[in-house]
């Protein structure tokens, strides 16, 4: 009977993930005899996923952006060491970008920090990033990116996180996360005739966070953490404001090809009333960009302990899944 209450607890979270990401198809990658409550802990699996390469709810496609942003706007050949951080965007938006220059290693220490709300939707965000930077151009290391032209005149940036000085808050009406750890090392090869980076994890890519999902009176909540390998990740640099359209400016890079993969493990727990349950998931993943998607989407490919796969497409600008791919 537990059981049964547990899986009605699940019917119930999953109604909401289709009001929260629209209608989904049916999977054909799934087997239909596939323990429910397995099949629903990819899907969770896929949301978290999605929230960890996000752009608008601080994710990874926001830490590029945070590069972009100090190659193309922020560093320049040599501006003041603090400047605001503007984005457009469907929730108002503001931050900045602090830095310090060390000459003793050729390194820049930066601390980001960016605000998000939106009174109407009930959305709030907060997040800072502390990292330190360095520029190369032929193996020997550079203080700014661009020459006095404003050209990039560099070839390789170096990128690792100061984790104790990263956090992260986000709230709508259904969720509630918290960051608990983000650490990792990066390096990017930088084409300055094609104006485009390409990254690869030095050390891999940790993220840990704690998710709250509220519907009614169940609750649903995932202590879990995250190791990603970033292998070629391709995205082109731009200099802000650049048009999508006549209405909208773009907001964050798009990768145009490369993929991430990684290992996913979590604590979840179930409660609704006086009925209880908890469950150690683990999965593995892949998020490929490019593969036929438009630059705002990548697929993500979800696979659980018995082989069982889902696949689903995440919007990387909001970081949310957006559909379902039959296959």
């Amino acid at each position: 009977m537990k059981r049964l209450y547990l899986i009605l607890i699940l019917l119930a979270f999953s109604s909401v993930s289709l009001c929260l990401t629209g209608c989904q198809e049916d999977d054909s990658s799934v087997n239909d005899e596939q323990d429910p409550i397995e099949t629903q802990a990819s899907e969770d699996a896929a949301d978290i996923i999605a929230e960890t390469v996000g752009g608008d709810n601080g994710g990874l496609n926001d830490q590029l952006t945070d590069l972009d942003q100090l190659l193309m706007d922020n560093m320049g050949s040599g501006v003041q060491s603090s400047q605001s951080v503007q984005a457009e965007s469907p929730i108002d938006a503001e931050g900045s970008f602090q830095r310090t220059f060390n000459p003793s290693d050729t390194t820049w220490t930066v601390y980001v920090t960016r605000k998000y709300s939106n009174e109407i939707w009930k959305i709030e965000g907060e997040w800072t990033r502390g990292f330190h930077v360095w520029f190369k151009k032929d193996g020997v290391k550079k203080q700014y990116p661009k020459n006095l032209l404003g050209e990039l005149v560099i070839d390789e940036v170096y990128s690792s996180f100061i984790s104790d000085s990263c956090t992260g808050i986000y709230n709508d009406p259904f969720i509630t996360h918290e960051l608990k750890k983000l650490a990792g090392s990066w390096i990017c090869s930088i084409d300055t005739s094609e104006k485009t980076a390409t990254l690869n994890t030095v050390d891999n890519h940790e993220r840990a966070a704690l998710d709250t999902l509220r519907f009614g009176e169940a609750l649903r909540t995932s202590d879990h953490d995250l190791t990603l390998t970033i292998e070629d990740l391709k995205f082109k640099l731009f200099k802000r404001p650049e048009r999508v359209n006549r209405l909208r400016a773009r907001r964050h890079v798009q990768p145009i090809s490369g993929k991430v993969s990684g290992v996913y493990n979590a604590y979840i727990t179930f409660k609704l009333g006086e009925i209880e349950d908890e469950r150690t998931v683990t999965r593995n993943f892949v998020v490929e960009y490019g593969e036929g998607l438009t630059s705002q989407y990548a697929k993500v490919t979800i696979t659980d302990e018995a082989g069982n796969k889902i696949e689903r497409e995440t919007d990387i600008e909001t970081g949310k899944v957006v559909t379902t791919n039959t296959n």
